[in-house]
């Protein structure tokens, strides 16, 4: 098995155990919001109501993480780059994605960050092709890449 798939597999493994944690946490939360224990006892009582909030940011995150997981079952390959770059003398490696910006994977003895072309450094990547090097700034300090390799 080729090495981008293994990435991808790993990342929607990855994924999958995050949603059911996350799913199995909103239907708690959301049990707990509308729990009879949660009415009001007075005007400065917002447990339900923080519940509730609680319950809607976790649905929403678990709908999130349900598009990324769709989006990497249905990816082609060829439609993410997987580039190994050097900084600072250190390889490292990245998968452009759509979706799923932030997730790291462990292949083998490779750790993957899956990127998004929004972020700063994802965006530079995007395009990128072996050989090349280039700067970015993320908070206040710049760093230069050199792109190792890109498929």
């Amino acid at each position: 098995m080729e090495l981008k798939q293994s990435v991808v597999l790993q990342v929607i493994q990855k994924l999958e155990g995050e949603l059911s944690v996350l799913s199995q946490a909103a239907r708690t939360a959301h049990e707990a919001a509308t729990h009879e224990e949660s009415k009001p006892e007075d005007q400065y009582d917002t447990r339900g109501l923080e519940a509730s909030y609680l319950a809607s940011a976790q649905a929403k995150r678990a709908e999130e993480i349900q598009a990324a997981v769709i989006y990497f079952k249905n990816a082609e390959l060829r439609s993410l780059r997987l580039l190994t770059v050097e900084i600072m003398k250190r390889k490292q490696h990245y998968l452009i994605a759509s979706l799923g910006g932030g997730i790291s994977v462990q292949v083998g003895e490779q750790a993957i960050q899956v990127l998004t072309p929004d972020s700063p450094l994802g965006g530079e990547l995007a395009e990128r092709q072996m050989g090349e090097s280039f700067e970015v700034e993320i908070r206040e300090t710049s760093r230069t890449y050199r792109v190792l390799s890109a498929e």
